[in-house]
């Protein structure tokens, strides 16, 4: 699936085929579904080829399209907990690009009140998977500046949208990891 997904973004190099590829109604969610529990150099290309699409308008509203559903937003989400620095960097300025759109920033808002609500119902049952604001607090606090600054960027662009902020504020450590970071 790799070496498809490189080619794919490769030929995104011209804008007449970026162009068309964003338009095309199959490809869009096909890789976004082969985020869900893809690995490795899938993960990374087919994220690649998502932000290469959302590089122009166009590719980015069709992008935040496929991206803007809770399921495909929880799966690009994951790939922020991955430990690769390139793929989270990656991740990051894919969301960014995202979240610029209405659409995509409501799916956000649902999948971090979802996010909290399961958090506060699961306090007595066995670990969770780390919450996307945790995950947002990491990368904040990165050791890497270029995840950290990316990290801040997308946080930036879900500012502008009034659910999100208010899960953010209700994130006291991820705030403080904001503030600190400046």
């Amino acid at each position: 699936l790799a070496p498809l997904l490189e080619l794919l973004n490769t030929g995104c190099q011209n804008d007449g085929n970026l162009l068309q590829l964003a338009e095309h109604k199959t490809l869009l969610p096909a890789v976004v579904a082969a985020l869900s529990g893809a690995t490795g150099a899938a993960a990374a290309a087919a994220a690649r080829l998502l932000y290469t699409l959302s590089t122009v308008e166009e590719g980015r509203k069709a992008v935040s399209r496929a991206v803007g559903k809770e399921d495909a937003l929880r799966s690009v989400l994951a790939l922020l907990a991955k430990s690769d620095v390139q793929l989270q960097a990656l991740t990051l300025l894919l969301l960014s690009n995202c979240m610029v759109d209405e659409g995509c920033k409501a799916a956000m808002a649902k999948v971090l009140s979802a996010s909290a609500a399961a958090k506060d119902s699961s306090q007595d049952k066995p670990a969770q998977p780390v919450s996307p604001l945790v995950c947002l607090q990491q990368l904040v606090q990165s050791s890497s500046p270029v995840v950290s600054e990316r990290a801040l960027t997308m946080l930036g662009n879900m500012c502008g949208h009034t659910g999100l902020r208010a899960s953010l504020q209700a994130a006291p450590a991820l705030l403080s990891a904001v503030v600190e970071a400046l």
